[in-house]
């Protein structure tokens, strides 16, 4: 956490230099986007934690396991079609009548946003893939991997920038292919990690079933939060300039340091609890 945060704060300078304190409003709006998504989540992230934590520690549950990641993962991807869909076609509303722009050609925010539905989207399997290696307790695994894909997406968008186009809808694009790189990697992973069954891994709604409750808690826990967190920078894109949101980002950065001492003890204990 600390290397991947360390990383993005000490290329922020770059970011900004490069592209434009406009554009870094633009890459915090992403990450709003990002986080206001996951309220779709429905608290299935936290749900496939906790449920293999479970199972993990008990016998003869191989194919339950394997289930769960199976069937959660096809409503995830699901969920992931769907939000990139209203994202993509929300984009001219979105860079027309949302964001105060007074800067750039809203044909061309707009297809920033476009490319943003695509990273978004993709944040939905590949969290999921995270929280079932953690549930697994596979902790130092999902450490590394997030250590080389941090690395992997940050230096990849400076040197993409710096040497091949110095454009907000180049930085998306690499973000887009650094998403998908992701996404593809945690899959590995997890089904790698996950215990072998000889019976067929198959799509289960009984699973669907059993954890709706518990998922219905998480997901509202989770709609607080996001409120609470992410609400200041829907109203202000829209009322402020980017230029003036863009210096807001910086502030937002550089205060997010304090979570380095919170998310670690959480990501850690959770699955254990």
């Amino acid at each position: 956490r600390s290397w991947t945060s360390l990383l993005n704060f000490a290329l922020t300078p770059i970011y900004i230099s490069v592209l434009g304190i406009e554009s870094y409003g633009l890459i915090t709006f992403n990450l709003t986007l990002i986080s206001i998504s996951a309220i779709m989540d429905l608290g299935f992230g936290a749900t496939v934690t906790r449920e293999l934590a479970l199972l993990s520690s008990r016998k003869g549950t191989e194919s339950e396991q394997r289930e769960i990641v199976k069937t959660l993962g096809t409503v995830y991807w699901g969920l992931a079609i769907l939000i990139a869909l209203i994202i993509f076609f929300s984009a001219d509303f979105i860079s027309q009548k949302w964001i105060n722009n007074q800067f750039f050609d809203p044909e061309m925010i707009s297809t920033t946003v476009k490319l943003m539905s695509l990273t978004v989207a993709l944040q939905f399997p590949t969290s999921l893939y995270q929280g079932a290696l953690m549930g697994l307790q596979r902790q130092v695994i999902v450490n590394k991997i997030l250590v080389i894909l941090g690395t992997f997406r940050s230096l990849g968008a400076v040197l993409v920038i710096l040497t091949i186009s110095s454009t907000i809808e180049s930085f998306f694009i690499w973000q887009v292919i650094s998403s998908v790189v992701s996404c593809i990697v945690f899959n590995i992973f997890i089904w790698r990690n996950l215990p072998k069954s000889s019976i067929p891994t198959l799509f289960n709604i009984r699973i669907l079933k059993k954890i709706w409750k518990f998922a219905a808690a998480m997901s509202l826990n989770s709609i607080i939060s996001i409120l609470l967190t992410q609400l200041d920078k829907i109203i202000l894109i829209r009322i402020l300039t980017l230029t003036e949101f863009g210096y807001y980002s910086v502030a937002l950065t550089s205060a997010s340091f304090i979570w380095l001492i919170l998310n670690p003890f959480n990501a850690a204990v959770f699955p254990r609890l």
